[in-house]
């Protein structure tokens, strides 16, 4: 019997495997999976016994496009690899989690494929979208045409953490179908370099990628000679937490100076107007701090004082 196998295209499919020779001669039925352009082409080998032979090269071409396949940086597609099933990742490898640094943009190749992951070069020209929704910032998205089955986007995310992002062909020539639209779900965003300080006071919390990188809610009003508590961030330009790296000291103050008599009159700690520590992680929380003057606003400013010389991050 013969043995039939690619030399390859390691996916190719032989009904049967194994043949069996009549009168010197085998047929069976071959299914490659991967596209193979000539010369070099798919190849066929038979081995059996003290026999063997390989045939010549076969152009294979891809089945016409069904999908959008989208390849973040790390990734690489393996054509042939899998058939297409709706929700079930394949067709290439890579890391867990695609690891992206704020603001900074990233190539995403969106590919028009069949359903055994090949690339239709010959696919109609087509516009690609690439979008998601970036934390408190709401949706992002990029664009750009595919050309033979290709487009290369260049997205950016600005608020940390975990992302899923997706493709789909938003504009097409009239008549033509779309193509299955991809999503990915392991978009991890890093915080940049660090840029600056973050204040937050009860009733604010964070909210990177917006303007003030806060949320809108007002600060709770505080009772005079009442402790509350007043956290600091270590921030990039888009607001998000830099937890790695070298920890500045940090000195926090507001503008009640009413507290200072306070002070001085009881030396209880929360009317101490500055206070200092080194961040953690990224962050402190300046506990009992309190204010004198009903009445009146107070603003509160954290200063890195790293290097000796007080001044805003």
């Amino acid at each position: 019997s013969l043995n039939m196998s690619s030399s390859n295209d390691p996916y190719a499919v032989f009904v049967p495997a194994a043949v069996s020779t009549l009168q010197g001669e085998a047929t069976f039925n071959v299914v490659f999976k991967q596209k193979k352009d000539l010369p070099s082409g798919a190849l066929v080998s038979a081995s059996g016994g003290p026999y063997g032979g390989t045939s010549s090269p076969v152009e294979v071409k891809p089945a016409p496009a069904k999908h959008l396949l989208l390849v973040l940086p790390g990734e690489t597609v393996i054509p042939g690899s899998a058939t297409w099933q709706s929700g079930i990742p394949a067709g290439k490898t890579g890391p867990a989690l695609i690891d992206v640094t704020a603001g900074k943009p990233f190539n995403a190749d969106v590919y028009a494929i069949d359903d055994y992951y090949n690339q239709v070069n010959t696919d109609v020209n087509r516009t690609v979208t690439f979008s998601s929704i970036d934390g408190a910032a709401g949706p992002v998205s990029a664009s750009g045409p595919m050309t033979s089955g290709l487009a290369t986007l260049a997205p950016a995310l600005k608020a940390g953490g975990l992302k899923t992002v997706s493709v789909s062909d938003s504009i097409r020539p009239t008549g033509v179908a779309s193509l299955t639209p991809d999503t990915a779900a392991n978009v991890r965003v890093l915080a940049d370099v660090p840029s600056r300080l973050q204040v937050l006071v009860p009733g604010e919390s964070p909210a990177p990628a917006t303007q003030t990188g806060k949320t809108a809610s007002n600060p709770v009003t505080q009772t005079a000679g009442q402790g509350f508590d007043v956290t600091a961030n270590l921030t990039d330009a888009y607001w998000n937490v830099v937890t790695q790296g070298a920890m500045p000291a940090v000195t926090l103050t507001h503008t009640d100076s009413n507290v200072d008599s306070w002070y001085s009159a009881t030396s209880t700690p929360q009317f101490l107007r500055t206070r200092s520590g080194s961040l953690v992680n990224g962050t402190r929380t300046f506990i009992n701090v309190a204010l004198a003057t009903a009445g009146n606003s107070a603003v509160f400013s954290a200063l890195d004082t790293t290097q000796g010389q007080p001044g805003k991050y």
